[in-house]
C-alpha cells in the first residue's frame, strides 16, 4: 500500500541519516592532530599539491584539445575522482586538525582547530574547490572538463608547499627559481590552449597563421606559444582581426608578465650569490689598494690567503653583523651552540657556573691567524685572551723563533 511504501522510504532515509551521524561522530572523535612541520603533513601536502597541479594542467588541456575521447573517458574519470577524493580528505580530515601557534604555544584541542579552520578564508576556498558541478552535470548527460574549473581554486596548497620548502631548506634559492619557472611554463601552457582554440575557431589549416593540423597538436601549439610569449623566433604574420588581437595580447603578456618573472629569477640568483659577490668585491678592493701602495708580493699573497681562508671557514668576512638583529637571549643561545665545545676544552672553565659561560660566549670574537703569524710578543701589554679553536699555536724563543718551547692545541 502507499502507506507501507512511505513507511519503508522513511525507514530507509532514517538509516542513512543515522549512518551519516555515525560517520560524523567518528570524524569528530578522531583525536589525531598534525604538526605543520611533521613528515606526514609534508608528505600529504606534496600529494595535494600534485593533485592541484594535475587539475591546473589537465582542465585547460582537455577543454580545448580533443584528448578526451570515448575510448579513454573512464581513465580520465577515475583520475579525476582520485584527485577529488584527495581534496575531500584534505578538507574533512587533515586541514581541520593542523596545529597552529597561539601566544607562542601549540594549540592541540581538536575543537579549537576545527573552529580556526572553519573561520578562515582557506575553508571557504577549499569548499568552493569541491563543488561537484561535473558530477551533477553527468546526470543531465553533460560531460565537459570546464565544469571542473573550481578545482583550480585550491592554490593555497601550492603556495604552502613552496613556502615550507623555502623555509626548510638550507639553500632555498632553487625552490624560488622552480616556483617562478612553474608560473612561466603554465602561462605558456594557457597560451598554447588559447592558440589551438583560435585555430579551431577559424579552421585548422585555413591560413598560414593558424595550426596546420600536422604533428602533435599540443607540442606544436606549445612551441608557437613559447616563441610568441618570449618574443623570440619568427612566426607567421596574422591575417585577420582576431589573430591580431591574440598576438597583441600575447606580446603584452610577454613584455610585462615574463619580464616580471625573469626579473624575479635574476633577483633570486643575485641574492643567492650576494655574499660571495661582496667577498670578491672586498678582495679586489684590497688587492687594488695594496698594489697602489707598492706592497711586496709576499705580503700581498698573505693578505689574499687570509681573505680566502676566512671565506672558506665562515662564508662571511664579519659573522658578528649577521646576529645583530637577534634578541639577546637568542643571540646567546646561538653563541653557546657555536663556542661551547671550545670552552669545554679549556681547563679554566670546566667547573664554572653556566651563567658565567653564557655571559662569556658573547664576548668571544673569531680571529683568523695564518701560519707564521705572531699573535703576541714578549714585552707587549696583553689586552685580549685567546682560546685556540682550530689548529695549533707554538711558543717560540730565539732571535728567529727557531726554538719551540711548547705547542698549544685546541682549548
Amino acid at each position: 500500500s502507499p502507506l507501507k511504501r512511505i513507511r519503508f522510504v522513511s525507514q530507509e532515509w532514517g538509516s542513512k541519516f543515522s549512518m551519516c551521524e555515525s560517520i560524523r561522530h567518528k570524524v569528530n572523535n578522531f583525536s589525531f592532530v598534525f604538526e605543520p612541520q611533521s613528515y606526514f603533513y609534508i608528505t600529504w601536502l606534496c600529494i595535494v599539491t600534485a593533485s592541484y597541479l594535475y587539475n591546473c594542467w589537465v582542465i585547460p588541456l582537455l577543454t580545448f584539445f580533443p584528448y578526451r575521447t570515448t575510448a579513454n573517458e573512464k581513465i580520465w574519470f577515475y583520475i579525476d575522482c582520485g584527485t577529488d577524493f584527495i581534496y575531500l580528505l584534505d578538507f574533512v580530515l587533515i586541514k581541520p586538525r593542523v596545529m597552529y601557534l597561539e601566544d607562542g604555544f601549540w594549540v592541540r584541542n581538536t575543537k579549537s582547530l576545527r573552529q580556526k579552520y572553519a573561520s578562515s578564508i582557506a575553508f571557504k576556498v577549499d569548499a568552493l574547490s569541491l563543488l561537484p558541478l561535473d558530477i551533477i552535470s553527468r546526470y543531465f548527460g553533460v560531460i565537459h572538463p570546464i565544469l571542473r574549473l573550481p578545482r583550480m581554486l585550491k592554490i593555497q596548497a601550492f603556495w604552502e608547499f613552496f613556502d615550507y620548502f623555502d623555509h626548510a631548506l638550507a639553500n632555498p634559492y632553487a625552490v624560488r627559481v622552480t616556483r617562478s619557472l612553474t608560473y612561466m611554463i603554465y602561462l605558456v601552457h594557457l597560451n598554447a590552449c588559447a592558440y589551438y582554440f583560435v585555430s579551431v575557431t577559424e579552421g585548422i589549416g585555413s591560413n598560414s597563421w593558424v595550426f596546420n593540423g600536422e604533428g602533435n597538436a599540443y607540442i606544436r601549439c606549445f612551441y608557437f606559444a613559447t616563441k610568441t610569449a618570449t618574443s623570440i623566433g619568427k612566426n607567421n604574420r596574422p591575417e585577420n582581426e582576431m589573430e591580431y588581437v591574440f598576438m597583441t595580447a600575447c606580446w603584452l603578456m610577454g613584455v610585462f608578465v615574463f619580464a616580471l618573472l625573469i626579473g624575479q629569477i635574476r633577483d633570486i640568483i643575485a641574492t643567492a650569490t650576494k655574499t660571495q659577490t661582496e667577498y670578491r668585491k672586498y678582495l679586489d678592493e684590497a688587492m687594488e689598494h695594496l698594489r697602489l701602495l707598492n706592497i711586496s708580493k709576499e705580503l700581498t699573497e698573505r693578505v689574499k690567503m687570509w681573505f680566502t681562508y676566512t671565506w672558506e671557514q665562515q662564508h662571511t668576512l664579519n659573522e658578528l653583523t649577521i646576529l645583530d638583529n637577534l634578541p639577546y637571549k637568542m643571540k646567546t643561545d646561538v653563541a653557546i651552540n657555536v663556542h661551547i665545545n671550545t670552552l669545554n676544552k679549556v681547563q679554566l672553565f670546566k667547573h664554572c657556573d653556566d651563567a658565567l659561560l653564557r655571559d662569556l660566549v658573547l664576548k668571544l670574537r673569531p680571529v683568523v691567524y695564518l701560519p707564521g703569524d705572531y699573535i703576541c710578543r714578549k714585552g707587549e701589554v696583553g689586552k685580549e685572551m685567546y682560546i685556540v679553536k682550530n689548529g695549533q699555536v707554538q711558543v717560540v724563543a730565539g732571535q728567529n723563533g727557531e726554538e719551540v718551547l711548547a705547542t698549544l692545541t685546541e682549548g
